[in-house]
């Protein structure tokens, strides 16, 4: 006996059980998000709660099937029998065998008649897959903006039916500008939802330039027009026939159609409306399509769906496919990606170029032209930092702090550049699912971004630590103590790493894997409630501005003072002439910081644009 089973495929982060390493923790996809209840799902050969129950009688079952509790074996295509060791004859015996690449299931062997279950490929259908179903081809109008996902509501029935339309969630690919579909329901009338509020009538049956044939194959080829958007009803009656009840108010709904001969079609909150042409008429034929209802996830969890946003499925009872309407702001199959804020990350720029299971050299430009920069990048560094480490290495330079600071500085650039390129190459790696193994990708998720971002900040923080002692030196003069300040800038290296680290300690904990299932991809995602967004942001923010603003301070400092100690001895000169003459001497330690941050404040402006 076979049965189909969806399960959903929406890990939680945040579970009550541990099952011991033995399971995955699930849950229950019937019950709702407030009062989450959590389940064990444990591995073969060990059952209980927490999955702390071991079965040595596991052996019996076959090697290919499954052992659950109580030596239960499930069997996997094409065995079957209590130990799952007898090869099943169903589908090679049938008279109907499943046609074009159908996966054949074995049903209940106590049935004599329709004993076998056909999984068609997509675009066939009926009990052997032999029937070619009807292709669809969507286009967009170049005035129209692509959107992440359409709803195509397709209309079967007569008018004022109460039966819903066949309604068909599409995803269209981040690269493509067109999307093909197919069904097997023949329909007369179709419209397409881009966005909540925003319907196209894109076929109606006297479209018979959208008919063709291809490879034996009946196709239509739907356009979303803008001549063809669907307005609400509002934007057409007056508000007095618009306060009326809905049963009143539908009997005024071919007063539209007939004022406007432009117009295609127009929705309430129930119907859907177009406007025919007959014999020089134009009258209204509204179905009830139920578009407000259509998008919400019953116990699915929200389906998986992140940071807001709207899930859909494709039908109430025993949905099998379910699909995120992301929020403004968000993107990605789980709108698990974000552009707002300090959410931008490499895996969000450049993870849905790479493709999957397909090698290097026939990557997009874009991934190519990125490895080649990315690469030159590393080069410089390298040897830029390596020279550096040599340079600053030497027992004269590290007599006082701050060349202890700038050799620290070194060795911290240093491995900024190497985490980069790992990260880069890790990221490509894994997109293109070379690496695979689960584990790796936790310990790279949590540990590589959390590297870099601390890096980096250690990097402004010893820059800073550089420009404080050089501002002291000038302060103290003949007076400065050079063992004092070697002895204090090892203290501090350590403080500021140690500290840099651990204001960025809650970052790998909110860090965690996401499959992917329809797009075949595992990302590294980060999930932060409100006040952790607002942490993030104001350390970012610190972390950021306050090295800023340390080396601006000190460079002036400097110039200011040393301005006033020549004032003192070179009295033929002004103190402002003193102050110009400084700053055209040490403009090199103002403006160095400042093309830096120049080159960093587009990144923090961009965080807090909307959209």
């Amino acid at each position: 006996m076979a049965i189909e089973i969806t399960i959903s495929s929406y890990r939680p982060l945040r579970c009550s059980f541990a099952c011991n390493h033995h399971g995955e923790c699930v849950k229950y996809i019937n019950h709702n998000d407030e009062n989450s209840l959590y389940y064990c799902r444990c591995d073969p050969g060990w059952s209980g709660k927490d999955c702390t129950i071991k079965h040595d009688t596991c052996n019996l079952c076959a090697r290919d099937s499954l052992c659950m509790y109580q030596n239960i074996c499930i069997c996997p295509l094409g065995k079957e029998g209590s130990r799952c060791y007898l090869k099943s004859t169903t589908c090679s015996s049938s008279l109907d065998r499943c046609q074009n690449g159908g996966l054949c299931i074995p049903s209940d062997m106590r049935r004599r008649k329709n004993n076998i279950y056909c999984l068609c490929p997509e675009g066939f259908s009926n009990q052997i897959c032999s029937k070619l179903d009807l292709k669809v081809r969507v286009e967009f109008h170049s005035n129209i903006e692509i959107p992440q996902s359409i709803i195509i509501y397709l209309i079967q029935h007569t008018i004022m039916t109460t039966n819903k339309p066949v309604s068909i969630y599409k995803k269209i690919p981040f690269d493509q500008n067109s999307i093909s579909f197919y069904t097997p329901n023949r329909f007369f009338l179709a419209f397409m939802a881009l966005s909540m509020n925003e319907y196209y009538l894109t076929y109606t049956i006297h479209d018979n330039n959208s008919l063709m044939n291809e490879n034996n194959r009946r196709t239509i080829l739907m356009r979303v027009q803008s001549d063809r958007r669907c307005r609400h009803v509002r934007e057409l009656l007056n508000r007095t026939l618009i306060s009326l009840h809905l049963l009143r108010r539908i009997k005024y709904y071919q007063l539209p159609c007939k004022q406007q001969w432009n117009l295609a079609c127009f929705y309430d909150e129930k119907y859907m409306c177009y406007c025919t042409n007959r014999n020089e008429s134009r009258e209204a034929q509204c179905f009830t399509i139920g578009h407000n209802e259509m998008n919400s996830c019953q116990g699915m969890s929200n389906g998986g769906c992140l940071n807001g946003a709207r899930c859909f499925q494709d039908q109430l009872i025993c949905p099998t496919m379910v699909t995120c309407v992301c929020a403004e702001c968000f993107y990605g199959t789980h709108c698990q990606f974000t552009t707002q804020g300090f959410g931008l990350s490499l895996d969000a720029i450049l993870g849905y170029h790479i493709q999957s299971n397909v090698p290097f050299l026939r990557q997009p430009l874009v991934i190519k032209v990125s490895a080649l920069l990315v690469t030159i990048m590393v080069i410089i560094g390298l040897l830029g930092n390596l020279l550096s480490i040599l340079t600053f290495h030497s027992k004269t330079i590290c007599e006082v702090g701050c060349g202890l600071y700038l050799f620290a500085n070194a060795i911290i650039s240093l491995l900024t550049i190497v985490f980069l390129m790992a990260k880069f190459s890790l990221l490509v790696l894994s997109q293109m699912t070379i690496i695979v193994q689960r584990s790796f990708l936790i310990f790279n998720c949590r540990s590589m971004d959390f590297i870099l971002g601390a890096c980096l900040s250690m990097g402004d923080w010893l820059s800073g630590c550089v420009a404080i002692e050089r501002a002291f030196v000038t302060y103290k003069r003949t007076s400065f103590n050079k063992t004092k300040s070697r002895k204090i800038a090892r203290w501090i290296i350590l403080v500021v790493c140690s500290v840099t680290l651990l204001t960025r300690i809650y970052d790998p904990i909110h860090r965690n894997l996401l499959d992917d299932n329809e797009e075949q991809r595992i990302w590294c995602m980060i999930t932060y409630n409100s006040f952790y967004q607002m942490l993030n942001s104001t350390i970012t923010m610190f972390h950021f501005t306050v090295p800023f603003a340390i080396n601006l301070i000190s460079a002036l400092f400097i110039i200011f003072m040393v301005a006033r100690q020549r004032a003192f001895v070179h009295k033929e000169q002004t103190y402002k002439q003193h102050i110009l003459q400084q700053f055209r001497r040490h403009q090199h330690i103002i403006i160095s910081p400042c093309i830096l941050t120049a080159l960093a404040i587009s990144r923090l402006i961009f965080s807090f644009l909307p959209g």
